[in-house]
């Protein structure tokens, strides 16, 4: 054991001895590669798993829709947001309005939406409402 007090240059010659000597005597490079390449087994998919709820079936009725000025989605995507307007929502909120702002999906089952944010105009005034939907659980 070296106890320096001061400049650090001042044992440098001992210390790299000291060094050099343990590393030589101490030092086994077949148990450092060995314990280098050990690979803890990673579980796929350990955790917490979701549970997908039924998404809503797609309306079978044929509903007009007004598109408005800057509406971008497919006349498709808005009667796939109307699915997702219950019974008390309507009486509540336009079903012809509701528009799916956006949707989160997992990669492990891409065509479920598992949370959707949804926006639909208000009866009582022209105020847009904004709804997030989870289509899944833990």
């Amino acid at each position: 054991m070296v106890w320096q007090d001061g400049d650090i240059n001042q044992i440098r010659e001992s210390l790299y001895a000291s060094l050099i000597n343990q590393f030589q005597n101490r030092f086994n490079p077949e148990l450092y590669q060995k314990a280098q390449t050990v690979l803890l087994p990673v579980p796929e998919n350990e955790g917490k798993k979701l549970t997908y709820l039924p998404m809503p079936e797609n309306p079978t009725e044929s509903t007009s829709v007004q598109l408005g000025l800057f509406d971008t989605a497919p006349a498709e995507q808005i009667n796939r947001a109307m699915a997702y307007i219950n019974p008390l929502d309507e009486t509540v909120v336009q079903k012809a309005s509701a528009r799916i702002i956006g949707a989160i999906r997992t990669t492990d089952k891409p065509s479920h939406e598992n949370v959707v944010l949804l926006t639909a105009k208000q009866h009582k005034s022209n105020r847009f409402l904004y709804s997030f939907i989870l289509m899944s659980k833990r």
